[in-house]
């Protein structure tokens, strides 16, 4: 009988090819249906019975065995197996840490993903592991694009754009993937970056659909956005994968939002949301339920659609995600300016300025916010908002929209 260490080894030499760049590794991730990954990663609670010096041994398997877990939705049990290897590794570091940073920015915890990616570059040029600096260096646009300014986004995406594509198959194809949808967020030139046609069973096709999706929507070519998200859609039931059904989802809720398919939108969104939740896909389904706030807006079901602002506001500040709570906020003074407050039927009136000043608390402007606006300083803000309160008989500032607008 083979001894643990020698059993692990057997199960995950062929995952190792996934690590080396094999073709055929990469297609089997991108498929779970075809299964030979599937049963190896369930095989993985192998690693659970062996001691530290037996892991140590088998050690060149952890990061592949953790991206593939990561590709099939098992995250923490990933992350898990990274944080037991870590420590007993020094050459591997590079990988682990990559690997990690790319589990943590799904998981949405993104102060530890940059930090991951950091420790990654840091180590591969210490160890001379130069196909990691690009991936590492992607993964911290995908943090800075949630939590940095623009500039240092910005910024960030030329840095990795200049860079060598790192020779591995499947890492050259996840850092132009992000640099892509990167681009698009930041509006930086269309087909700067070059992303072969590829339609082989590969791990990001979907999140690659779901991208050509969007693009073609913002070129005003709608139908080429629906047959996108069609071929997601498909591809999403190919998997099974919880991930791949919430980007296919909201891709398609997209599109119906933009053609005012608004039930058929928020039926979508709404089962988006349901999808990343289930994948543990914090900032992913935080921009779900954003879009189903959008979409009940336009249906003038702003009770509804406050409540959801305020679910997706909680998921990226819990995130650290402070440029989404900026795109949150921008949602929320659309919505606001679809409406306009109504007026009091009890209690004293409200002056011009209080009014004023109550409408744009209702548009979720800031105290600095409406006193730049109005030329007036914090405090006597602070004293139109007190007495707008004191009318009312209301203790907080969300108050102000329930009472003004319903």
């Amino acid at each position: 009988m083979l001894a643990p260490a020698d059993q692990v080894r057997f199960a995950f030499e062929p995952l190792y090819s996934l690590y080396s760049g094999s073709a055929v590794a990469v297609e089997a991730v991108g498929h779970p249906a075809a299964g030979w990954v599937q049963d190896l990663l369930d095989a993985a609670d192998g690693f659970d019975l062996l001691d530290d010096s037996e892991l140590r041994s088998v050690l060149y398997t952890v990061p592949a065995l953790c991206w593939a877990s990561s590709f099939l939705d098992d995250d923490r049990r990933a992350l898990a197996l990274l944080d037991r290897a870590l420590p007993l590794s020094a050459a591997g570091l590079p990988f682990l840490y990559s690997a990690r940073g790319f589990v943590l920015w799904k998981l949405g915890r993104l102060a530890e993903a940059a930090e991951a990616a950091t420790e990654a570059e840091n180590a591969a040029t210490r160890f001379g592991h130069h196909d990691v600096v690009p991936m590492a260096a992607a993964i911290r646009l995908r943090v800075l694009l949630a939590t940095g300014d623009r500039t240092a986004a910005e910024q960030q995406w030329r840095t990795v754009e200049k860079m060598p594509r790192p020779a591995v198959e499947w890492w050259r194809r996840t850092v132009e993937h992000i640099l892509a949808e990167a681009g698009f967020e930041l509006g930086m030139l269309p087909g700067a970056v070059e992303q072969p046609m590829e339609r082989t069973e590969n791990p990001l096709l979907v999140a690659r659909l779901a991208q050509d999706c969007r693009v073609a929507l913002a070129e005003g070519a709608p139908a080429e956005a629906r047959r996108r998200a069609a071929e997601a859609m498909e591809r999403a039931a190919v998997t099974g994968l919880h991930s791949d059904l919430g980007i296919a989802l909201l891709a398609r809720a997209t599109v119906l939002a933009a053609e005012a398919d608004l039930a058929a939108a928020l039926t979508d969104a709404s089962a988006a949301a349901v999808a990343f939740g289930r994948a543990a896909m914090a900032l992913h389904r935080g921009r779900a339920v954003l879009l189903v706030a959008e979409v009940l807006g336009r249906q003038e079901n702003f009770d509804a659609a406050t409540q959801r602002i305020g679910e997706a506001r909680e998921v990226f500040r819990s995130a650290g995600a402070s440029a989404l709570l900026r795109e949150t906020t921008k949602v929320q003074r659309r919505l606001a300016g679809r409406r306009k407050p109504r007026p009091t039927a009890d209690g004293p009136a409200l002056s011009r300025r209080e009014r004023q000043v109550a409408e744009m608390v209702v548009r979720g402007l800031t105290t600095k916010e409406i006193a730049a606006e109005l030329f007036l300083s914090p405090r006597t803000v602070d004293a139109h908002v007190a007495r707008v309160l004191n009318k009312l008989d209301l203790t907080t500032r969300a108050g102000i929209a329930r009472r003004l607008i319903g």
